[in-house]
């Protein structure tokens, strides 16, 4: 969230990222957003109706097309993995633990949302993965400061700006030299 430009506050926060859930023979798989394109125009359109149906609890910020935050106003569990490292596997294990009923019970109310909206009518229509559940995971507060052994944070990156802040740390540019190197 900060890195994106919002200010996390003392919210309890989490990403919520579009996905797409797979029903096969032996379960239901997930299939991350970065698999397909999705649009801004969906994105918004589906953010603002999970807005309008959980108002007061849940409140999703689409920051890009294919990830999405949330603002929770009670904590609750969330995966710890993100959609790509779990990308094609079968999910109903992971709502086998009994901290993992709110989650599911939220899941699925999310899903029926998404289930008939005019958005995934027209991404079926024309052959495209709907966007059919989002993915809850890496729940928590933002610190309210970051400490390591730099004394500056040297990036282009929108988010650098951002977290050097929260380090206290000065941010600059990167040399020239270094245009075009890839990172390790």
């Amino acid at each position: 969230v900060l890195a994106d430009g919002r200010e996390p506050g003392e919210d309890i926060w989490l990403r919520a990222d579009p996905v797409h859930l797979r029903l096969g023979r032996e379960g239901v798989a997930l299939i991350p957003s970065a698999a397909f394109e999705v649009s801004r125009e969906e994105a918004e359109a589906l953010s603002e109706s999970l807005n309008r149906h959980f108002a007061g609890t849940l409140t999703v910020y689409p920051l890009v097309p294919g990830r999405w935050c949330a603002r929770l106003q009670n904590e609750i569990f969330a995966a710890d993995e993100s959609p790509i490292e779990i990308a094609g596997e079968l999910v109903h294990e992971r709502f086998a633990e009994p901290a993992a009923r709110a989650w599911h019970s939220l899941l699925t109310e999310v899903q029926m949302v998404m289930h008939e909206h005019p958005v995934n009518a027209e991404r079926e229509r024309r052959g495209a993965p709907a966007l059919n559940s989002v993915w809850l995971w890496g729940a928590g507060r933002a610190p309210r400061d970051a400490a390591g052994p730099w004394q500056s944070v040297r990036a282009d990156e929108p988010p650098a700006p951002r977290l050097a802040r929260l380090a206290g740390r000065a941010r600059r540019r990167p040399p020239a030299a270094a245009a075009g190197v890839p990172p390790p």
